[in-house]
């Protein structure tokens, strides 16, 4: 049984015959090469156009699912490309799981794990020249960064990153589920199509717990919390100004805009 009847078993897939497969392979293949090609041309980014390529082929075919072969190596790389970069929880949570058509099931396995696997069937595998082209970020992390923070630092630093994006994915789907929430509770619709939300509404409960002059009160009243500095009244102007509501505004309504009333 070959590797991809062996992922599509646990997938709760099934190939008919291993030449239907080989040929289903190649046809897949020609066309989305051609597709990304296609893409290029048309001046997309590679990423992009790779994406945008799958999805063509994923409609043509009638599936549901497009499974790619991310590892816990690449969420560790991405993690850590996004920490460099500068990043909130959104770039800490790094690839996920599902998104959209794809699915990633080999996401919490290690790239050498993965490939002593398909050695022991005798199966090679594609590498992508542009995973050797150090002038790249993500290149560098993977064979300059990685292998220093392996060797020097924690040796199971790919585990520890994925790990802290696991954490991360969770927080996020929590605070993107309560934002949706609220902002369905809280947003109300004029006659003309327009959006009304009261900033005090927004940033409810943080008025309960300031203290004076806007510091922010932790569990009691006095020690050994005491008050943090966290000035509500400079948080309150700033979503006033549009900055705090801004990407919830954008995320929803792509047109609209931002206005004090």
């Amino acid at each position: 049984m070959s590797w991809t009847s062996v992922l599509a078993a646990r997938l709760r897939g099934v190939f008919a015959h291993e030449r239907l497969e080989r040929e289903l392979d190649e046809e897949v293949r020609f066309h989305l090469e051609m597709q990304i090609e296609d893409n290029l041309k048309a001046g997309m980014d590679p990423s992009a156009a790779r994406y945008a390529a799958l999805e063509t082929s994923a409609a043509r075919l009638g599936a549901h699912r497009v499974a790619l072969g991310h590892t816990a190596d690449d969420q560790a790389e991405t993690v850590l490309a996004h920490l460099l970069r500068g990043t909130g929880l959104t770039g800490l949570a790094g690839i996920y799981p599902v998104a959209g058509l794809t699915i990633r099931p080999l996401l919490e396995i290690g790239r050498e794990e993965l490939r002593e696997y398909l050695g022991g069937l005798g199966h090679s595998w594609r590498e992508d020249s542009s995973n050797q082209d150090t002038s790249r970020m993500r290149a560098r992390i993977r064979h300059q960064l990685l292998p220093v923070l392996r060797r020097d630092f924690e040796p199971l630093s790919v585990t520890r990153l994925a790990r802290l994006a696991g954490l991360a994915r969770e927080e996020e789907t929590f605070w993107r589920s309560l934002e949706e929430e609220r902002h369905r509770t809280l947003a109300s619709f004029g006659p003309t199509g327009n959006v009304s939300l009261k900033i005090d509404d927004l940033l409810w409960p943080l008025p309960l717990l300031a203290g004076p002059g806007g510091g922010c009160r932790l569990g009691g009243a006095g020690p050994p919390f005491g008050r943090m500095p966290g000035p509500v009244d400079r948080l309150r102007g700033r979503a006033l100004a549009g900055q705090t509501y801004k990407k919830i505004l954008e995320a929803y309504y792509p047109k609209a805009k931002l206005s004090k009333v």
